[in-house]
């Protein structure tokens, strides 16, 4: 048994209160191995090879197609825009999104800027949202128009900056034409390095948001995709709330 990395809890405004050993059977990297170079960068890299072949990166219900260019294009806008804000390396960014290419470009944005993704589920109340701000301290909230009416006053009320997620993307267009500075703007991130904020259903008391490192998120990504023998030529049916840890998978 492998070991991949720690995921620890987040408490209360944000403390650490203790951490969960995730691991893996298949053969990874040793644990007294230096800090690789995965990064947002080898993630970013592996999607510029699917753009520059024109693969469909996403196929909506509604039965339209959207590239890797596109998903590029938007991730770059989010990071662009987020560097603007001045947010360090490491700040959570929270987010509520329809399940659609946004979501998709929202996330990679935040990584491609340096910070942490929180994605909130589309179901939770006014109250279970607050808690979630509070609790990751999130240093920046965006919503979809469809949440807007509901994040927007919980994001106000709480005391944290709030965007529209389509006034972030607005922009998107003129950005594809600087895609391929990415790589020169992307922080260096380590294994070690904080991805994702995912919180726990609540069943047994209040809701935990379990910290996922990059490290993690790459070990389970390379388990997935060796164990179903993923391809370029498949297409993975995504039909659970997108925050859901099935459903953040980029191979």
């Amino acid at each position: 048994m492998a070991f991949v990395g720690r995921a620890p809890l987040v408490s209360t405004r944000g403390a650490q209160i203790r951490g969960l050993v995730i691991s893996s059977s298949l053969n990874t990297e040793p644990t007294n191995a230096p800090p690789s170079s995965f990064d947002s960068l080898e993630l970013f890299e592996r999607l510029r090879g699917h753009s520059s072949a024109g693969r469909v990166a996403f196929a909506a219900e509604d039965g339209s197609e959207h590239s890797y260019d596109a998903l590029l294009a938007g991730s770059a806008t989010v990071a662009a825009r987020l560097r603007g804000l001045g947010l360090p390396a490491g700040s959570r960014v929270a987010f509520q999104c329809t399940p659609s290419l946004s979501f998709a470009q929202t996330l990679l944005g935040v990584w491609e800027a340096g910070c942490v993704a929180v994605p909130l589920a589309v179901s939770h109340p006014p109250a279970e949202l607050a808690y979630a701000l509070a609790e990751v301290e999130a240093g920046l909230v965006l919503a979809s128009e469809p949440f807007v009416s509901v994040l927007g006053p919980v994001a106000a009320s709480e005391g944290r900056a709030f965007a529209t997620v389509e006034s972030v993307l607005a922009s998107v267009s003129a950005r594809r034409t600087t895609m391929a500075t990415t790589q020169d703007h992307t922080p260096a991130t380590t294994h070690d390095d904080d991805a994702l904020v995912i919180f726990t259903s609540g069943t047994t008391g209040r809701p935990k948001g379990v910290v996922t490192t990059h490290g993690n998120l790459r070990a389970q990504t390379t388990m997935l995709t060796q164990a179903w023998k993923w391809t370029p030529e498949d297409r993975i049916l995504h039909s659970e709330e997108p925050q859901q840890p099935m459903k953040l998978r980029f191979c």
